[in-house]
């Protein structure tokens, strides 16, 4: 999968309001969508939970300190993903509660939602609000304006929020 983007029962995990990405996959919606409406469309209605550490080929010892981080919604099967290995003192922060971070700019009309997903196993997920206003550069070279929010459940980065400009021509936006 070049994209990366997380793929489960068929199903990417992914949406994006108006045209297709370039590698079409996910889903694609008409309007723009809520915080709800893109959780749904984007298949990101999972959690994440933090689970003790065991080792060991006969016995099995608890791994003082360490909690694997797994998908909420593989908790219990025969094949479990293991998004990453914490330290005690993280915090997951779940995906709803990450998303809704954007909600009261969205609320305001003053962003919409566009463009949302997940990458490897559900390692790092993200959403992308399209801010209303766009910049002419020079003629009629226009930037459009974009928030990003991703978070990552591997421990391995930090929910962060970015401002992203793009260019009207480019189609990886």
């Amino acid at each position: 999968m070049p994209t990366n983007i997380s793929e489960r029962n068929g199903q990417a995990e992914a949406m994006v309001v108006g045209e297709p990405a370039w590698h079409r996959l996910g889903t694609v919606l008409e309007k723009p969508a809520t915080a709800e409406e893109a959780i749904k469309a984007a298949h990101l209605n999972w959690t994440v939970i933090k689970q003790p550490l065991f080792a060991g080929e006969v016995e099995h010892h608890r791994i003082p300190d360490h909690y694997a981080i797994v998908r909420g919604d593989d908790w219990g099967k025969k094949k479990t993903t293991v998004l990453g290995i914490v330290r005690a003192g993280y915090k997951p922060l779940q995906n709803r509660e990450a998303f809704t971070f954007f909600d009261p700019i969205v609320g305001k009309n003053a962003a919409i939602y566009h463009t949302a997903g997940a990458l490897g196993d559900g390692e790092r997920v993200w959403i992308q609000a399209k801010l209303p206003d766009e910049i002419r550069v020079i003629g009629d070279d226009i930037t459009h304006k974009y928030l990003l929010l991703s978070n990552s459940h591997d421990g391995k980065g930090m929910t962060a929020m970015a401002r992203k400009d793009c260019p009207l021509s480019s189609t990886v936006c």
